[in-house]
């Protein structure tokens, strides 16, 4: 994907997003557009400070191939742009379309998914249509998976993204969609200012916000501690099974399923 924003962004973009409210508690820094460039700017310090987290092998992220194409970083730019247009469409004031006006929560309740932001994006006229019809079918893949998915440590990860997210052993898989996704939580969540926001020390450099490193792990490692690789000593097996509080009769079974003889017969 290819394309100068700057001739349209600020009309176009803008004027979808700049009118739209957001909650003052999640978002103190403003409207949609406002949160848009914030996050747009984060995009260097994300990579970087992703970058870090891939050096530690004993972190979640110590799979990835740390560098990024230029076509992956393109990706970033235009997901950075359009991971929140869909509020324009979902937003609601009091449960009402945000347009009605009107008092009550700010919410933007599947604003990520395809039935609010492709309709957003068709109203972004022919510099955006010609840009996407040019692009790889890959690159149009992993741009709908990152802003459909971008909501996933709000979330905390659902068991069906989990899949899609993660190996047996509860690193991420490395994987160019899962990679632009994080990075692409990395930079929504630090592109950003909460009213309750307390002081952090564990922030990316060049933020305003929390950093999302201890979240993202805290998946990660609660994951690894719901469903860890068995283990083939079948001692060890055992007490796992007997760990996790389990019926006799579910001790066996599962003992049996995996070895094919009884606690006993071993």
């Amino acid at each position: 994907m290819q394309i100068s924003f700057k001739s349209w962004l600020e009309t176009s973009l803008r004027d979808i997003t700049k009118p739209v409210p957001q909650s003052p508690t999640h978002h103190a820094e403003g409207d949609v557009w406002i949160h848009t460039r914030m996050v747009r700017k984060q995009l260097t310090a994300a990579v970087m400070h992703f970058q870090e987290l891939t050096a530690d092998k004993n972190s979640a992220f110590s799979n990835f191939d740390p560098n990024l194409t230029p076509e992956e970083m393109n990706i970033l730019r235009i997901g950075a742009w359009m991971h929140d247009i869909g509020k324009a469409s979902a937003t609601t004031i009091g449960d009402k379309p945000w347009k009605d006006g009107g008092t009550g929560a700010v919410k933007a309740l599947g604003h990520e998914d395809p039935e609010h932001f492709e309709p957003m994006m068709k109203q972004l006229g022919e510099p955006w249509q010609s840009m996407y019809q040019k692009a790889s079918p890959q690159d149009k893949e992993d741009l709908w998976f990152i802003i459909q998915h971008h909501m996933s440590l709000k979330d905390r990860f659902g068991r069906s993204t989990l899949k899609q997210l993660m190996d047996e052993t509860g690193k991420f898989k490395n994987d160019r969609r899962v990679k632009l996704l994080l990075i692409l939580i990395l930079m929504d969540q630090s592109g950003r200012i909460r009213a309750d926001q307390p002081k952090d020390t564990n922030v990316m450099p060049g933020t305003s916000d929390r950093m999302n490193q201890s979240a993202i792990e805290y998946q990660a490692k609660k994951v690894r501690s719901v469903n860890p690789p068995a283990p083939d000593d079948p001692k060890a097996f055992l007490d796992i099974l007997r760990g996790k509080n389990l019926a006799p009769n579910q001790v066996r079974q599962a003992f049996r399923g995996k070895f094919g003889k009884d606690p006993e017969e071993m």
